[in-house]
């Protein structure tokens, strides 16, 4: 097998380097911000370790001031049967004084 050689002048070998400094320094930049994306990710799962045992705490702490505290027994009184029964009451009311007040014209009328 023959080698071949291709002669380059100073200008394609100058750009050729410059690429290649150009590539060089994009895989260290992404070298670097891989080990600093590693270092993040491990403090997150760090964090969310720590997190989850203080919500396992905190409802331990529940469970037990549930057992503490006093059970209380109340019945909330049923408001959507009061606010109906109110709102029929008033529109009973609104048409007893419809009429009242159709029955008094009326009365003015045949009065004139």
């Amino acid at each position: 097998m023959r080698a071949e050689y291709v002669r380059l002048s100073g200008v394609e070998k100058a750009h050729g380097q410059k690429g290649l400094l150009y590539s060089q320094l994009e895989l260290l930049d992404l070298i670097k911000r891989f080990k600093t994306y590693k270092l993040l990710r491990n403090e997150e799962m760090l964090l969310k370790v720590m997190l989850k045992a203080k919500i396992a705490e905190a409802m331990v702490n529940l469970k037990k001031l549930d057992k503490i505290l006093p059970v209380v027994h109340f019945h909330e009184p049923k408001r959507d049967k009061d606010n109906a029964q109110k709102k029929n009451a008033t529109l009973i009311n609104l048409h007893d004084e419809i009429e009242m007040v159709r029955r008094k014209i009326e009365n003015l009328q045949r009065g004139w």
